[in-house]
Parts: C-alpha cells; sequence; structure tokens
C-alpha cells in the first residue's frame, strides 16, 4: 500500500469494500509511490491458495489510480480460476 496512513493491509472479503478502499487509497497515492497489492484465494476452511501473489505499480504523479488496474487484474485471474470446469 501507499506510504503514510494507508499503509495498513485491510482483508477485504467482498468486492464492494475492496472497490471503496481501492477508491480511497488512490487519493493517497504519490508520484514516484509504490503500491503493492497482495491477494489470496481458496477455498473455505483449507489454508491452501488456489490462487495468490503481489502486483505492484509505481505512480507516475499525484493522485494516480494505480490501484484499479491491480484490482482489475486479480479480478480476471479469480474469474479464470474459478470458471476452471473440474
Amino acid at each position: 500500500m501507499p506510504t503514510g496512513h494507508s499503509q495498513t493491509r485491510p482483508r477485504l472479503r467482498n468486492p464492494q469494500s475492496l472497490l471503496k478502499h481501492a477508491a480511497a487509497v488512490s487519493g493517497d497515492v504519490k508520484a514516484k509511490s509504490e503500491v503493492s497489492f497482495d491477494h489470496k484465494l481458496s477455498t473455505p476452511g483449507d489454508p491452501k491458495s488456489i490462487l495468490g501473489s503481489t502486483l505492484k505499480a509505481k505512480a507516475n504523479s499525484d493522485g494516480e489510480d494505480v490501484v484499479t488496474p491491480m484490482v482489475e487484474q486479480v479480478a480476471r485471474a479469480v474469474m479464470a480460476e474459478v470458471s476452471k470446469k473440474k
């Protein structure tokens, strides 16, 4: 997460809260800040990850929304994973 007070690691369980948090964090981003987005997908009751990684982006300007593209990338990966036929 960006440096400063937004450097928390929220455990957001639903898309609505994730998007609200992403929008709030984006306003705090300063030029040259590096933002990290850790994510993990697992089935309930099984701590083993099905999918997960850390994405990173660097802001080119103050207030640049570097969070939303990472959230979109994760959403596509999650949809691809859960759509697989077993």
